[in-house]
């Protein structure tokens, strides 16, 4: 849930100023070349992001656009690999110190540091 949280509001983050969205549309297809292929494809919704891109590549995106630090890219780069291997079936264990962890680092940098 803290992964939920942490992504979503990275997501508002960039929708909340045009100037952070228009920096973000613009360096999608330079990212991402293959997505527009067919055609130009922008976001304005929030639902666009889960139709149009995975969630490791808004955070690449974000990073090349530097609407993130490369500390907070790679924070979620790590957050969002460790949630996909315990949220997926694995041997991992997880224990509450690495819960503790995963929590704090996602909500002291980088929910609270997009404001």
């Amino acid at each position: 849930m803290a992964w939920n949280l942490a992504y979503h509001h990275l997501c508002d983050y960039v929708l909340k100023s045009p100037q952070r969205l228009s920096d973000f549309n613009a360096k999608w297809p330079l990212v991402y070349q293959g997505h527009h292929r067919k055609a130009q494809k922008v976001i304005t919704k929030m639902d666009d992001f889960g139709e149009e891109l995975k969630e490791s590549e808004v955070i690449e995106i974000c990073n090349s656009a530097k609407i993130i630090t490369g500390d907070q890219h790679k924070i979620l780069k790590d957050k969002l690999g460790r949630r996909n291997s315990a949220a997926h079936p694995s041997s991992v264990k997880i224990g509450q110190l690495q819960a503790e962890e995963f929590i704090d680092d996602l909500v002291k940098n980088v929910v609270l540091k997009l404001v």
